[in-house]
């Protein structure tokens, strides 16, 4: 199953599902990622959600609100969750509004 967009693609291989975003992720490109994210949960052949953030280059509330509930719903369907910013310096940018995508120890 593959699904792709100019910023959003998800791909399933296997019982593993990527969500991979890039570019200017924003309000133009939320109904997008939305879609690709209810695509990602509802899948049923999926147990396992990576979604990699390495190529953002902006991202938006809006896009980060997604991203919150794309986090919450895999926690609540037990599907385990990645997010992968790689050495994305925007990760940090995120963290200082006090919102951790990323599993801490």
């Amino acid at each position: 199953m593959e699904t792709n967009s100019k910023i959003a693609q998800y791909r399933r291989t296997g019982n593993s599902g990527m969500l991979k975003l890039s570019g200017i992720v924003d309000i133009f490109e939320a109904e997008t990622i939305l879609a690709l994210a209810k695509k990602s949960i509802s899948d049923e052949k999926t147990n396992t959600i990576q979604i990699d953030l390495e190529h953002i280059e902006k991202i938006d509330i809006s896009a980060i609100q997604i991203l919150c509930t794309l986090k919450h719903e895999c926690e609540k369907s037990g599907k385990v969750h990645k997010f992968v910013w790689g050495a994305n310096k925007l990760c940090s940018g995120v963290e200082s509004l006090g919102i951790f995508l990323t599993n801490r120890g």
